[in-house]
């Protein structure tokens, strides 16, 4: 059930060591869970505000996941692996170890394809400085609105992401990041929610 579901996502998102370790060995050790449930679990494990708590993770994702083929296969080996990827580990480290990964020639192609996506975006976020804009609030006619600027270009270019979004997270995904990135190459980015 949903309910469920959003239980496991819950657990998993749990700022304890126990349980970190423990949704860890579900992930990469339980051969009889069920394809939603490893995927909530995938989901829910990495969190930008726990970075200093799964940190020991980040490495750990290049050496354990890749035995999950030997328990799973096709698209829940991809899935898994895409979702569980560490991609708050911005670092030479974690790009090294991805890239000693995917030279291996025994490497199963699911594993390799996640892989190979989440490493590109590593790449990018690792090769920039460590700027975090800071989400600030303008108060309007009706209530709040947040709003964070990116780049220092001479053209001023307004992002509406969407209906509903929640910059500091939008900022904290690789690729939402990697995109804001290239358009704050050439444009002061204004992102508001």
């Amino acid at each position: 059930s949903q309910g469920a579901l959003a239980a496991l996502r819950c657990g998993a998102a749990l700022p304890t060591v126990d349980g970190k370790q423990a949704t860890w060995d579900r992930i990469v050790g339980d051969a009889d869970i069920s394809n939603h449930d490893l995927y909530a679990l995938c989901e829910s494990f990495f969190r930008g505000s726990q970075q200093e708590l799964t940190r020991p993770y980040y490495l750990r994702y290049f050496s354990d996941l890749p035995t999950t083929a030997a328990i799973r296969n096709g698209w829940v080996v991809e899935l898994s692996c895409m979702a569980s990827f560490p991609r708050f580990a911005a670092s030479g480290d974690a790009v090294a170890a991805a890239d000693a990964l995917l030279a291996r020639e025994d490497l199963d192609h699911f594993v390799r394809r996640a892989v190979s996506d989440g490493t590109d975006d590593l790449r990018r976020l690792s090769s920039r400085p460590a700027e975090r804009p800071g989400v600030r609030f303008t108060q309007g006619d009706l209530g709040a609105v947040a709003y964070a600027v990116i780049g220092t270009g001479e053209r001023t270019l307004v992002v509406s992401p969407g209906f509903v979004c929640h910059i500091e997270i939008a900022l904290e995904h690789p690729r939402f990041r990697a995109f804001f990135d290239a358009l704050a190459d050439r444009f002061q980015v204004i992102l508001f929610d």
